[in-house]
């Protein structure tokens, strides 16, 4: 089933996969779309994040060389409708939409989040740990930037808080951060006096050698694992 194949059959759907591969009946795994931008500090458009995180979808081979084999139609994944936020909508109240929308999906499916601005991130873990009451989650956090400041432009509600609000949620075991290279001196004290709490490893850790790959395996082993991922964490020569 090449990419060219699929774009055309189902312009919405992830990867582009066509019936009976994205239907909701038998996919395991299930995208919402949420296109949400309000906090953004710098240069907009995260709300069309979803729609082009699709659209570009549609050109990825199914075929993964680790398994020989092409996983998605095994799993089966199913592509929700964009979740809908009218302008002028209460910050908390954006998170209980998101929150109640992630534990709808969680309850039977895999769910996987597009945004969208990271500051939605809390409100799809609350649902996720809605579905699941109990567990204990581990986050691994793919970041250019902390996100751990307690408050950013008056809000706690900012893009630049998500990891810190992940982090006080009582299901939250432990914050794994991968890739950071940027932020404020409230952080870094943040970090340095949660040891037990939080592990970050700057871009230049991860550049100077491979024991932080060991590091985390032996964290997350066998644990229930959140990813939460900002695209600025790459390289943009690979995005």
């Amino acid at each position: 089933m090449p990419a060219a194949e699929r774009s055309s059959a189902s312009p919405g759907a992830f990867l582009g996969l066509d019936s009976p591969y994205s239907d909701l009946a038998r996919a395991r795994v299930v995208v919402v779309p949420l296109p949400y931008e309000a906090t953004v500090s710098y240069a907009g458009g995260t709300a069309a994040g979803p729609e082009a995180i699709l659209a570009a979808s549609r050109q990825v081979e199914l075929y993964d060389r680790d398994f020989a084999d092409e996983p998605a139609l095994a799993y089966g994944v199913h592509t929700l409708p964009p979740l809908s936020f009218p302008p002028g909508l209460p910050p908390a109240t954006v998170q209980e939409r998101v929150t109640q929308a992630a534990a709808a999906v969680a309850k039977e499916h895999f769910p996987l989040a597009l945004g969208g601005e990271h500051s939605l991130s809390p409100g799809v873990f609350a649902g996720l740990c809605q579905a699941r009451p109990g567990v204990m989650f581990d986050i691994v956090h793919l970041d250019a930037h902390a996100d751990l400041r307690d408050s950013y432009d008056a809000t706690p509600y900012s893009h630049a808080c998500a990891a810190r609000r992940l982090l006080e949620n009582p299901a939250c075991r432990f914050l794994w951060q991968l890739g950071i290279r940027s932020l404020a001196s409230e952080e870094a004290a943040y970090i340095r006096e949660r040891p037990d709490r939080i592990r970050t490893w700057f871009i230049e850790e991860l550049r100077s050698g491979t024991t932080w790959r060991e590091e985390l395996h032996r964290g997350i082993q066998g644990r229930p694992v959140f990813l939460t991922f900002d695209v600025d964490c790459l390289d943009p020569a690979v995005v």
